[in-house]
């Protein structure tokens, strides 16, 4: 069975769009991805899965076809941030626990331990196979196979939806004194998609 978008996360994908571009925008885009069936449709915050991880691809190819890389970025990069606080509650105990009451533990494992929790949701969600490593300064999550970047030519990384929930899932485990970078991506030709989660460097 093909692996699908839960219904939550592509509301809220689509209200961002509309949100940046307006609803004619969000039909535009809609109808070059061949998802005309949504328009005009707000798809229910529930669990139930909706379109398919590569049709979520065409989508996110038609948003930068159309409007380009800094006109795709803010909608994306909203869309997981917005998305972030809705997987929060749908997500395992585990990662509540280490966010919320494991403050005892040292502020770096605490970080990597509330990550691999929320890799491994996002790898049951998606059909992904993220892999988060502890590299000395720094913790990084390869996903080698990234469903929001297929078959998307870019000269800059692009998974902002990725970068959004990450973002949020740091500043909710230890605040705001790390920073994420995506270092590799595929649209870019490179062979996984990489982010690095280190400490903030402040003059």
């Amino acid at each position: 069975m093909e692996t699908r978008i839960p219904s939550w996360l592509w509301r809220i994908v689509l209200a961002c769009t509309t949100d940046n571009i307006g609803e004619k925008g969000t039909a535009t885009v809609l109808r070059r991805s061949g998802l005309n069936r949504f328009i005009g449709v707000t798809p229910a915050d529930e669990d139930t899965p909706s379109i398919l991880v590569d049709e979520f691809s065409q989508y996110v190819k038609a948003l930068v076809d159309i409007f380009g890389e800094d006109g795709a970025r803010p909608i994306l990069l909203r869309s997981g941030k917005i998305g972030f606080t809705s997987a929060y509650y749908r997500m395992p105990p585990t990662i509540k626990v280490a966010s919320r009451l494991l403050r005892v533990l040292p502020e770096k494992k605490r970080l990597m331990t509330v990550v691999s929790e929320f890799s491994k949701a996002f790898n049951e969600t998606l059909g992904t196979h993220s892999v988060t490593t502890d590299e000395e300064e720094k913790i990084v999550v390869r996903i080698p196979d990234c469903p929001h970047c297929r078959g998307i030519s870019a000269e800059k990384p692009m998974c902002y939806v990725e970068i959004g929930l990450l973002t949020q899932l740091v500043e909710t485990a230890v605040g705001t004194a790390y920073t994420v970078r995506e270092t590799e991506c595929m649209a870019k030709g490179d062979p996984v998609c990489q982010f690095e989660i280190e400490k903030s460097v402040h003059d």
